[in-house]
């Protein structure tokens, strides 16, 4: 009886490689990895919400022109934030420490981002708003690959389950991939 492939904690066998491998056919094909974290840049998020504070109404423009939204940010704190900053903007009211922890507090949100600590390191982690460009840039990027990431894993996972209509399936995930393309 043959022994079955060891699998250590990281879940793989003892055979699969982190490279990828050419199959059969020649192709290149490269093993699921199920524990790696989505591509992230909190430092950059971090960078582009103290550009906001730093110069609200300058880098928010930027921020609404190059699509940014809550779900741009990959910390789910750093998305609150952002969220009621756009809230004061549109409500034309001053951005700044008092303005922001108090919207979040009156929402029961403060200490779910951090409280008026984090608020407050926010002010003081950049020293010019300059490079909010690059920053969000930064954020765009990592958002559109965590983007292809869920679509390709649910189209994945769909092709393993739903064998009956590739091609449908096909036009789905291509009318998904196009529409982050637009996006």
């Amino acid at each position: 009886m043959a022994a079955e492939p060891t699998t250590g904690n990281t879940g793989r066998t003892k055979d699969q490689g982190k490279e990828p491998r050419g199959d059969l056919k020649g192709k290149i094909t490269y093993p699921q990895e199920f524990h790696r974290e989505f591509p992230q840049a909190p430092d950059a998020e971090k960078g582009v919400l103290s550009s906001i504070l730093l110069a609200p109404r300058e880098v928010f423009d930027i921020c609404v022109e190059k699509g940014v939204k809550r779900e741009t940010f990959y910390l789910p704190a750093h998305g609150e934030i952002f969220e009621a900053i756009k809230e004061l903007d549109v409500a034309r009211r001053p951005v700044d420490f008092i303005t922001i922890t108090q919207h979040l507090r009156d929402r029961n949100k403060l200490d779910a981002v951090g409280g008026g600590a984090y608020i407050n390191e926010l002010f003081g982690y950049l020293a010019t708003a300059a490079n909010v460009g690059y920053y969000v840039d930064i954020l765009l990027e990592k958002y559109t690959l965590r983007e292809i990431i869920q679509v390709c894993s649910e189209y994945g996972k769909r092709s393993y389950e739903e064998q009956e209509d590739p091609q449908r399936l096909l036009d789905e995930v291509e009318t998904k991939i196009f529409a982050i393309a637009q996006d």
